[in-house]
């Protein structure tokens, strides 16, 4: 019996034995955190769990109260669970503490009793679950749910980034949150709002994208994936100096994209590194999803409010009369009446009504004129705007200046018109209109006065100084008393042009009536005819001219004739005014981009300050009236005036005893590409004499008896033409249709027909259209010459004439006369 008694207790011991190292295994293989404490809370021992504790030995907090883990309402929370317990109950309660690493945890408590034999003391088995991630997942949620509902309460941007930071920020213990908004095209970031501790500085600002973010984040945003740093100085993406100067150590940033396009990120910042949580991403992702939507819903809404109010103040406080009408249709879809929605306040002032809201027109003005209820029912119908002026006869024969337009879309038949009483305004037309019309009756008589004046004074003009240049170039030749004097009368007379010249230019110029034609002119070319010009004029005074190789450089874009006439002025005026024996140096060069600047510089006795001031200013000679050099002091005044015409400037440097320098700057030209002018530049060689019969004839219409007898004697040395003429422009032609001549000489100012109406004529009849026909006229201004030109004269030469230029003139014209009779008998063409 004794050996079975033993055997069935080593049966049992071990059968004991086996269920203790059951249960030590499931206790130790439990996630939990297993405890045995005593009723005052003394842990006893730590069964599992040490590990989720960061506690490697358990024994330095054994016999020491279990209650010291946890603080605040936590603690008070445990020491009623445990009190549960002792009651013979199960406590429980959820509590938050750190590990001994420092990780933050979240604990699901349960504290019973255990069965031990009887007369044992009484133990507590406390299991703690770490329920972390679930908890971190519902304080998530409550957060998000939280925010949700602000979300739909805030009323504008600031309000809403404003308090969103703020929540962000204590909720996940941050330095700073930004909000951002991208613009690539621009290269553009702007921080529109941040929230940030005192001791953290702020970003908002616009900062270039580079300067923001790194450009390997930035393609990682423009794919939409967050960007998440942990430590900013370990991370090979980042630039530390950049985050230590802003105190940013880690961060997430969440893009946004809109339209493929990257358009806005939440950025989140710890000022020390940071190891973020997989549900802080994601937690912060959500979040940035709903604050965009929710942002563009409000800035919208504030956008609209602004546009409002921007909308009230100005149809509260424009000038202008503005009113929103509703269109009344009949069942002919015709408009019958329209009734008043909303007026501003100017609205009676242009109209004079009162008290018009929800009235009908008709009420207000019975006889309103159909037009304008056909005109705004055609908007309202149309949708499309209109924009006039007319008279309400209704309201006093008011005129208004209107824009309608209709609002909404098909089928509105609302229509807004604003509008201004222009009455006072279309009256005062009327009077600018008139004196528009008086000023240019004036004008036109200021201008006929003028080409009157120029033809009368170049008429006799004309006479004087041919006669003498036939006599003095004439045979046998004068004597030397006689060419003395006939020097005299030149010289005189061609002054006396000048001066005639000088006055009808400034004055044409300041009455803007002077007609420029500009193309690109070589300035090689005309400071070749410059030299020409003033040769003999510096041989007198020995005055040594310098000009520049090639003798220009480039093209400018101006008038030929008045560029000349203004180069011609400057040099002319540095040699009157130089010392004898003097120098003169001419100069080109590029000034400003696209412009030539030339130069004029003499050797004179220079001007001082005060004469300086005096320049082109008429008639102003500036002290040299008593030099003996003759002038009227326009010519300074006229290149001004024409050089500024030209889109040019002008200006001048001088010292007192050492010269002056005069310098004109012109737009610069391309080099035009190189044509045949025409067909006279064939023919430009001088014809040869022939001792001969004639060989052409020369008509020449001229009703100034002078004139004619200048020309007679000047063809008496041309044994190649025969000359007829002619005292009016009937008989003129008249006898170009008899004789056929080679050539036509006409005046313009001819009694009868004037000698443009007898050019027409002339070129209508087949047998005398193709005869060369010159100008010469004592209508000498640009709009004679012009229309002359246009009206096809071959030449228009201007009295007085020079004759060497009359004659040059004179064989062009033969030559395309031989040109076209050739081409005729040959069958092809030469116009």
């Amino acid at each position: 019996m004794a050996n079975i008694d033993i055997a069935l207790r080593r049966q049992a011991h071990d059968a004991l034995r086996v269920r203790e190292e059951f249960y030590r295994s499931v206790i130790e293989s439990s996630p939990d955190c297993i405890k045995v404490l005593d009723t005052d809370g003394n842990l006893l021992s730590m069964e599992s769990g040490q590990a989720l504790l960061g506690i490697e030995d358990i024994t330095p907090f054994l016999d020491k109260s279990w209650l010291e883990f946890w603080s605040g309402d936590d603690r008070v929370a445990a020491r009623t669970a445990l009190v549960t317990a002792v009651a013979g109950e199960t406590g429980r309660f959820v509590g938050f503490f750190r590990t001994l690493r420092g990780e933050p945890k979240w604990w699901d408590v349960t504290i019973s009793q255990i069965r031990g034999t009887p007369g044992d003391p009484l133990r507590l088995l406390a299991i703690s679950r770490d329920v972390t991630e679930r908890r971190r997942a519902e304080l998530n949620f409550r957060f998000l749910a939280e925010v949700s509902h602000d979300l739909v309460t805030w009323a504008s941007v600031d309000e809403m980034t404003r308090t969103v930071g703020a929540k962000l920020g204590a909720y996940l213990n941050l330095s700073l949150c930004a909000f951002v908004e991208i613009n690539e095209a621009a290269d553009r970031v702007t921080v529109f709002h941040d929230w940030h501790r005192p001791d953290v500085p702020g970003l908002v600002g616009t900062y270039r994208l580079a300067d923001f973010v790194e450009e390997e984040f930035v393609r990682a945003a423009r794919a939409g994936e967050t960007i998440v740093v942990r430590d900013t100085a370990n991370d090979l993406r980042t630039s530390p100096e950049k985050f230590t100067q802003l105190k940013i150590a880690s961060f997430i940033c969440v893009p946004l994209t809109r339209n493929q396009q990257w358009c806005f990120a939440m950025c989140l910042y710890h000022s020390a590194p940071y190891d973020w949580r997989q549900d802080e991403i994601a937690l912060v992702q959500e979040l940035t999803a709903r604050i965009w939507t929710r942002l563009e819903r409000l800035r919208a809404e504030e956008a609209l409010r602004e546009s409002e109010k921007r909308y009230r103040t100005l149809f509260e406080s424009i000038d202008e009369g503005f009113c929103v009408i509703e269109v009344i249709l009949d069942h002919h879809d015709q408009a019958t009446d329209f009734r008043f929605l909303e007026v501003n306040p100017s609205f009676e002032q242009h109209t004079g009504m009162h008290d018009t809201v929800g009235k009908r027109m008709r009420e207000l003005v019975p006889d309103v004129e159909a037009y304008w209820l056909e005109l705004y029912g055609k908007v309202a119908r149309s949708g499309e705007p209109v924009r006039f002026m007319n008279v309400v006869k209704g309201l006093g024969d008011r005129w208004m200046d209107v824009y309608a337009f209709r609002l909404g879309g098909p089928g509105s038949l609302k229509v807004a018109v604003l509008f201004s009483d222009i009455t006072e305004r279309k009256h005062a037309a009327t009077k600018l209109e008139h004196a528009i019309a008086t000023a240019e009756k004036a004008n036109r008589a200021k201008t006929d006065f003028l080409s009157s004046m120029s033809h009368e004074l170049r008429t006799p003009l004309s006479a004087i100084l041919g006669f003498a240049q036939l006599m003095e170039s004439g045979s046998p030749p004068p004597t030397v008393s006689q060419k003395r004097s006939l020097g005299q009368i030149l010289q005189a007379g061609w002054y006396l042009l000048e001066l005639i010249n000088e006055i009808l230019d400034l004055a044409l110029v300041e009455s803007g009536q002077l007609a420029l034609s500009l193309e690109a002119v070589s300035l090689a070319d005309v400071m070749r005819e410059c030299v020409a010009m003033v040769e003999t004029q510096a041989g007198k005074r020995a005055v040594d001219l310098h000009f520049p190789d090639g003798l220009g450089v480039g093209f400018v874009q101006a008038d030929r004739t008045r560029v000349k006439q203004v180069l011609a002025n400057l040099l002319s005026n540095a040699i009157k005014y130089n010392k004898i024996g003097g120098t003169v140096v001419v100069s080109c060069h590029t000034d400003t981009p696209g412009s030539i600047r030339i130069r004029v510089q003499d050797t004179g006795e220079g001007l001082g300050p005060e004469q300086l001031g005096q320049l082109f200013q008429p008639f102003n000679r500036i002290g040299q009236e008593t030099t003996g050099s003759e002038g009227t002091g326009i010519g300074l005044v006229m290149t001004k005036r024409l050089v500024e015409l030209m889109g040019g400037t002008i200006g001048v440097e001088s010292t007192v005893g050492e010269g002056s320098v005069f310098w004109v700057s012109l737009l610069a030209a391309a080099d035009p590409s190189m044509e045949v002018d025409s067909i006279e530049r064939e023919f430009a060689a001088p014809a040869q004499a022939n001792a001969g019969p004639p060989l052409h004839t020369l008509l020449y219409v001229e009703d100034n008896q002078a004139n004619l007898m200048l020309v007679e004697e000047l063809m008496s040395r041309r044994h190649d033409i025969h000359l007829l003429t002619a005292k009016d422009g009937a008989s003129g032609i008249a006898m170009a249709r008899a004789c056929r001549p080679d050539v036509i000489l006409m005046d313009v100012h001819l009694p009868g027909i004037t000698g443009i109406q007898a050019l027409r004529i002339l070129a209508q009849d087949p047998i005398t259209a193709r005869i060369p026909v010159l100008a010469l006229s004592a209508n000498a201004i640009p709009r004679d010459i012009d229309n002359g030109l246009d009206a096809g004269f071959f030449r228009y030469l201007t009295k007085p004439v020079k004759l060497d230029e009359l004659t040059g003139a004179l064989d062009a014209a033969l030559q395309l006369a031989a040109a076209r009779a050739a081409a005729s008998a040959g069958n092809y063409k030469i116009t």
